[in-house]
């Protein structure tokens, strides 16, 4: 299966009622046989970013495309 993400951008309210981005514009692809590493400091999104590929978190930009063979 491919994967590919373009431009994605998530974002969560904060407990003052604020905004914050915490993906912003992120792209990306994976094609069958590769293997996608995703690394990074604490607090970079990491997480945020693969609840986003899932379908999980609540993208308010951008496209996650899945493809199968």
């Amino acid at each position: 299966m491919q994967l590919a993400f373009e431009d994605l951008c998530v974002e969560v309210q904060t407990a003052k009622r604020e905004a914050k981005l915490i993906l912003d514009g992120v792209s990306g692809h994976c094609s069958p046989g590769e293997l996608l590493a995703v690394m990074g400091p604490s607090g970079a999104g990491k997480s945020t970013l693969l609840l986003a590929l899932a379908g999980l978190a609540k993208v308010s930009r951008g496209t996650v495309r899945a493809h199968g063979d």
